[in-house]
């Protein structure tokens, strides 16, 4: 068997990548291999990764017998095989979208996982509270409201 990296969209770096969202993407793209090798006697194996467009993309593709006409993540579940129904819950959690079927080629099997960019994106901090100007005091909204008096 024969396994090639390819990276995506060579001109577009890939940001930067929080260790847990990088932690399922390399468990979604290891059990992908697993289950070629496992399952699927390909004579290839290709894992493309790289940015395309807006999205962060994953895909293990492999020229093997593909998926059994009729599988579905909740067959596989009564049946007690997790490896898929891990990978598509693994992508959930990190809000990525994965697609898991022949893709364009005649034979095999492509595991897609997209992660768009806007998710690795660091959260945004919030504005500072507001600073009274020098010499004035600021009155919390929960504190009683002044009396004035008159002299």
């Amino acid at each position: 068997m024969t396994a090639t990296f390819r990276r995506l969209g060579e001109d577009t770096p890939v940001p930067p990548i929080p260790q847990a969202v990088a932690r399922q993407l390399l468990t979604v793209a290891s059990e992908a291999l697993e289950n070629a090798n496992r399952h699927a006697g390909p004579t290839y194996l290709v894992v493309l990764a790289g940015v395309k467009g807006d999205v962060l993309r994953v895909s293990v593709y492999d020229d093997g017998r593909g998926l059994p006409a009729g599988t579905t993540l909740e067959g596989l579940r009564r049946a007690g095989h997790f490896g898929l129904v891990g990978m598509v819950e693994r992508a959930a959690s990190i809000g990525a979208r994965i697609r898991i079927g022949r893709g364009k080629a005649e034979r095999g099997t492509e595991v897609r996982v997209e992660l768009p960019l806007a998710a690795l994106a660091p959260p945004s901090t919030p504005p500072p509270p507001f600073a009274p100007a020098p010499g004035t005091a600021r009155v919390p909204a929960s504190a009683p409201t002044p009396h004035l008096s008159s002299p």
